[in-house]
Formats: structure tokens, sequence, C-alpha cells
């Protein structure tokens, strides 16, 4: 047992409070910049590059949608353990 056991309940607020300015910033980011299923949003393109590449919106995969899932999954059972539980398993 520590002996400032109110630290372990800082470090899961404080693990929340980021995790909720992260989402956060994840959606302004993608809001700006349009969803595809509205007409003037997916449409345009981020860069225009030699040889006529250009830069597109592009939909996450699904295995990395999974894994971001599962990590935060994770984080979040992780936290909830040690705020109940006391030290890390």
């Amino acid at each position: 047992m520590r002996y400032f056991p109110i630290l372990d309940f800082q470090y899961v607020i404080i693990g929340l409070f980021l995790g909720i300015i992260a989402v956060a910033v994840l959606f302004t980011a993608f809001y700006t910049y349009g969803r595809p299923g509205t007409p003037e949003g997916g449409k345009k393109d981020l860069a225009e590059y030699a040889e006529g590449i250009r830069g597109d919106h592009n939909p996450i995969p699904p295995v990395v949608a999974l894994v971001l899932l599962g990590v935060a999954a994770f984080a979040l059972i992780y936290a909830f353990m040690v705020g109940i539980k006391g030290p890390a398993f």
C-alpha cells in the first residue's frame, strides 16, 4: 500500500481527463473536414501532387478501428481495476 493512497486516484482522474480531451480533439479534427456521407464532405482533395497524385479522405480500415477500440476498452478497464483494487495487476 502506498503512503499516499490519494495519488492513485489523482492518476486515474488525470488519465480520464486526458482521454476526454483527446476524444474531443479527434472529434473536432474529423468533424472539421466533413463526413463522407454529406454532399460537401468527403469530396475535397487534401493535396494535389505532381503527376496527378492526390490525397483524399479515406476511411479507417476496420482492423485499425478494432485495434483502437480494444486499446480504449483495455485502458478504461485497467483504470477502473486499478482505481478499485489498488495496485496494478
